[in-house]
């Protein structure tokens, strides 16, 4: 799928995901919840329907393989925990790459601090290698790692 025709209503802050507002505030995972109590939160308010693997953090981390071989996306959630924004990169391979120049399956998708968004797709993103997704201080198609402060969940299928 080329970047050109992906709709740019696919993707929605927590400030717009109904799903997710209309919870608000029981539910709503906070920065000061235990990384246990982070994931059920997230894991109850973006439970989409969507059929496939289920690939979810179990605990914070900096990067996530989605899918090691060849597949698509179907939804991807993030919590940041960073007292800062950052970055979400989704690439194409099977491990996560070192730090530099990246293969981008999505352009880069910035995350305030202590928020979730979600990239809701009426059509998968399509992977040739793999599906990995990492925090990066650059929006670019550069990563640089960051620290292990977001929980990922992703549903992929071959």
């Amino acid at each position: 799928m080329a970047l050109e025709e992906l709709d740019p209503n696919q993707f929605r802050s927590v400030a717009s995901c109904p799903e997710v507002t209309s919870q608000l505030p029981t539910t709503a995972p906070q920065t000061s919840d235990p990384v246990t109590t982070l994931l059920a939160k997230i894991n109850a308010l973006l439970n989409s329907g969507a059929t496939g693997t289920l690939v979810m953090s179990s605990a914070l981390e900096a990067s996530k393989v989605l899918k090691n071989s060849a597949g698509r996306l179907q939804n991807l959630a993030v919590f940041n925990s960073k007292a800062s924004a950052q970055f979400i990169l989704i690439m194409d391979a099977a491990a996560v790459p070192v730090d530099g120049p990246v293969t981008l399956l999505y352009p880069p998708i910035p995350i305030g601090a202590g928020s979730i968004v979600v990239l809701d797709l009426p059509r998968p993103i399509v992977a040739t290698v793999g599906i990995c997704v990492c925090n990066s201080s650059t929006g670019s198609f550069t990563k640089t790692i960051g620290s292990a402060d977001c929980v990922f969940r992703g549903v992929v299928t071959a």
